[in-house]
């Protein structure tokens, strides 16, 4: 059986929804798996030994610069991948209903999960999921899709479902200098309102006392993490990464703390303890539940319940967040 999943972006998402393959292998299935990604985030799902292909289009420039020949291109790339014998849509959107439909019969979210209730209109057939997490609700939708039992929740323990390349590994191991242990701080996300203070990120560092690494993807965060390593002689800065290049950092690393995006999910999916500063999650169609099915290697830190509600993890400690961090530490040292 050959089978499409298509899952477009974003970067946290694509690894949010890449855990279930692990438990698709699992069952022992006669399956192929291909995965429909937008090219920017096609270097996160390679070297895995859960996709058989990598099905890579070039959607930024269809929506900066959109053309005849680009489109083509990208229905040629589709076409080319052959016909499919079932296609999941994971991202439910209208572009993303459409390329799948381009694939193969189609299957979805339903009207009220899919975050565009249109793109369920383009679904052969359509589910309702009911999950409690994102990490839940993929792998939902695809057992669902295969006839499968989602069954009660998924295990305290998962294995790595990231992985780097030979070259990327040798790479990054020489960026650490000697320390122990290696800890990975991630400062940034895509949406700024996210992202906990440079301030308060400075005191967590001290209160630790241990040397830490920070990360960034662009010139914003850069600079951020400029100011914290000016600030304390304990943070080192750590050049800006290809996507393959950041899986191998973050499956070397002993633990890595960040707010809700992409490098912390991905340290997850590496394998990697992992805390993570979220705000309270606000229930609209955008923020319905929990990234992270709960395991036994990652911390979820929230502002206390008092907290005015937002996104942002700014009213979390930095005491609770050094506290954290020493507790996982001898967790697994």
């Amino acid at each position: 059986m050959r089978l499409a999943l298509v899952r477009l972006s974003a970067l946290g998402d694509i690894v949010l929804a890449a855990r279930m393959l692990q438990f698709l292998k699992a069952q022992r299935l006669n399956i192929s798996i291909s995965w429909v990604v937008d090219q920017r985030f096609a270097p996160i799902l390679h070297n895995s030994p859960y996709i058989d292909t990598v099905i890579s289009l070039d959607l930024k420039g269809l929506s900066t610069n959109l053309s005849w020949e680009r489109v083509a291109s990208a229905y040629r790339t589709l076409k080319e991948s052959g016909n499919f014998d079932l296609v999941i849509d994971l991202h439910g959107m209208i572009k993303s209903a459409i390329v799948a439909k381009l694939l193969g019969p189609t299957v979805g979210f339903g009207v009220a999960e899919a975050a565009e209730p249109l793109a369920s209109l383009l679904y052969k057939k359509r589910f309702l999921v009911g999950a409690t997490t994102y990490t839940e609700r993929f792998r939902h939708l695809a057992f669902l899709a295969l006839g499968l039992d989602p069954g009660m929740g998924e295990p305290l323990h998962h294995q790595p479902f990231l992985f780097a390349s030979p070259t990327a590994q040798r790479k990054t191991s020489s960026l650490w200098l000697d320390s122990h242990p290696k800890i990975v701080i991630v400062i940034g996300s895509s949406m700024q309102e996210k992202e906990y203070p440079t301030h308060l990120w400075i005191q967590v560092i001290k209160k630790c006392g241990l040397p830490v690494f920070l990360i960034h993807g662009n010139e914003r965060e850069e600079q951020l993490a400029k100011t914290i390593a000016s600030s304390t002689p304990l943070a080192y800065m750590i050049p800006r990464l290809s996507l393959d290049e950041l899986k191998a950092l973050m499956s070397q690393a002993d633990l890595v703390v960040g707010v809700d995006s992409g490098p912390t999910h991905i340290a997850w999916g590496c394998g990697t303890p992992t805390i993570t500063l979220m705000g309270h999650v606000i229930r609209s169609r955008r923020y319905r539940n929990d990234s992270y099915t709960p395991t036994d290697d990652h911390e979820l830190l929230r502002p206390p319940p008092k907290a005015i509600p937002t996104i942002s993890p700014a009213a979390i400690a930095p005491e609770i967040v050094a506290q954290t961090m020493m507790k996982m530490l001898r967790r697994k040292l």
